[in-house]
């Protein structure tokens, strides 16, 4: 929706109705008309319409016009206008999923206003689905896994996708707690991340340690940034970080790199904590299952020495 116009279908029994809502909103949207409530689920199927404004009508027939349209498109933003409106309609359309309900005659300020407001909501219905389709997928494919390099892998590469990132990294801490350092990185050069280490009790280091979230509007010219020449070097501007916390502990961070000054909505970070979180408790599965797999092949190793000199055949 942002690199083309939104597009919107009015279904009125009132020419002029539609004529007056293509006037108000034509400029700036796709409007497309449709006269008959029967060929509005035809219209709104091929035009995939973003925003459906409709007449209250007979209440019933148009509520099943609503619902028919939601299940269509869960994500569709209907607006309802009504010639005689009431508190009774009111409440049946919108608890039938309208987004909102005007009166007629249609004026110059509520319906553009009315509309913004709504492809702004599906702008964040869409956004946050993305997000937790994308995730999804990454989290069914870190479950699949015990290799602890291809779940590293499968978080970065899925973190930078989902948040159409520049990139992404994840880093975990040092035996002395004192660093954190870097085992995974989607989308950035080898010399960035070959950079150094995170000291872990300065800045951006402390504040995750604390298991908080950590925003930097522009890494060049902020004091908690520790290399803000390579930042600046490597196309980053803006940088979220969220740390990778299990049952009592902080055991890492997770950051998302983006190339433009960048403020993550509220959605994104959530989104991308509730993930984190449960991409630490992948990642210690992980860790225990080759700490496991690597005594197991030790003491294989151990056996076999044993009976070569013993002799054992």
């Amino acid at each position: 929706m942002n690199s083309q116009k939104g597009k919107i279908l009015a279904v009125d029994g009132d020419e002029s109705v539609l004529s007056s809502v293509s006037r108000l909103l034509g400029s700036k949207y796709e409007v497309e008309t449709c006269y008959k409530n029967t060929e509005a689920l035809r219209a709104l199927q091929s035009l995939k319409s973003d925003i459906l404004i409709m007449d209250a009508g007979k209440v019933n027939d148009e509520i099943n016009l609503l619902s028919s349209s939601l299940e269509f498109d869960p994500n569709l933003r209907i607006i309802v206008t009504d010639f005689a409106p009431s508190v009774e309609t009111a409440v049946k359309v919108m608890r039938a999923g309208a987004f909102d309900y005007l009166f007629k005659p249609i004026s110059a300020e509520s319906l553009p206003d009315s509309v913004a407001k709504a492809f702004e909501d599906r702008r964040n219905r869409l956004e946050k689905k993305y997000l937790e389709d994308v995730f999804y997928e990454v989290k069914t494919s870190v479950a699949s896994s015990l290799n602890l390099e291809k779940v590293l892998d499968y978080i970065v590469q899925g973190v930078a996708k989902a948040m159409k990132a520049k990139g992404s990294s994840l880093s975990l801490l040092d035996k002395s707690h004192k660093r954190l350092m870097v085992v995974g990185t989607h989308g950035l050069s080898r010399k960035y991340v070959s950079k150094g280490p995170i000291d872990a009790s300065k800045s951006i280091g402390e504040t995750i340690l604390k298991g908080e979230v950590v925003w930097v509007k522009n890494a060049a010219d902020d004091p908690r940034t520790q290399y803000p020449e390579d930042a600046m070097k490597e196309g980053i501007v803006s940088i979220l970080s969220v740390p990778l916390k299990v049952p009592g502990k902080v055991i890492g961070a997770l950051r998302v790199y983006a190339s433009e000054e960048r403020a993550f909505v509220p959605q994104e970070s959530r989104v991308l904590k509730e993930f984190s979180d449960q991409a630490a408790m992948a990642i210690q599965n992980a860790r225990l299952y080759q700490d496991v797999k690597n005594e197991y092949d030790n003491l294989r190793e151990d056996l076999r020495m044993y009976f070569d000199e013993i002799g054992w055949d």
